[in-house]
């Protein structure tokens, strides 16, 4: 899903891509929507000492924060930018808090990175590499060690799961074929081969065993819920 820069939508609506294509070609884009600020990019601002003709641009300071401030926002499902002003309820004071974790830097003078940012970064490093429980927690020691004292880099996976954990969102995992003929889902939940390609929904175990290890599936889907109940793959 994304944000429709549309004339009649303003990029206030998300919609599929398809979606959007149509409307841009029905309504034309946004007037004078020209750097795409919703959409990741930052407007830059010219040097105050330099002249029009040389000047050069530069981002904010809070350019580190504001992908994960969006992140924040867009996961609420409704518009907090509205109501910063307003002493937050119960259920939003979450919220403000991972705000906070967006805009705190590691350190004092650290511009690259947020509590936020560093934690979501290292997850995916994680999940991308397959890195054990053990390595990970060991390579956390070793960049906590190479930064500033009071750094607030997560000790651990657990403490990095934690934060991130609090946007909210939950995954459902889904078995599905190696080369994504089905998923095995509802009345395909017990199936261990491939209706269609004949794959085996499971890795053969290596070895011999003391105890029969759980099946691991050769391929799964993902499936994360935010906190309007959307599903998102």
């Amino acid at each position: 899903m994304f944000r429709c820069p549309c004339s009649k939508h303003k990029n206030l609506a998300f919609l599929k891509p398809d979606d959007v294509k149509l409307d841009l070609y029905r309504r034309g884009f946004l007037p004078n929507y020209w750097i795409w600020t919703s959409h990741g990019e930052y407007e830059p601002h010219r040097d105050a000492h330099a002249g029009s003709s040389t000047a050069y641009e530069t981002f904010d300071e809070d350019q580190m924060s504001r992908p994960y401030e969006d992140l924040i926002f867009d996961v609420a499902c409704h518009n907090l930018r509205s109501n910063v002003e307003e002493p937050p309820n119960t259920e939003t004071q979450k919220f403000f808090e991972l705000l906070h974790s967006a805009q705190k830097p590691i350190w004092e003078g650290c511009s690259t990175h947020s509590e936020l940012s560093i934690a979501v970064r290292m997850l995916s490093i994680k999940t991308e590499y397959n890195i054990p429980r053990e390595c990970f927690n060991d390579v956390i020691d070793l960049i906590k060690e190479t930064n500033p004292a009071g750094n607030l880099i997560p000790s651990d996976l657990y403490r990095t799961k934690k934060l991130v954990s609090k946007l909210g969102l939950t995954a459902t995992k889904i078995d599905c074929c190696i080369n994504e003929c089905m998923l095995y889902y509802k009345d395909d939940v017990a199936e261990v081969v491939c209706r269609t390609c004949n794959a085996p929904r499971f890795k053969q175990n290596s070895g011999k065993q003391r105890r029969a290890k759980k099946d691991v599936p050769y391929s799964r889907l993902f499936y994360f819920q935010d906190f309007s109940g959307s599903m998102h793959q």
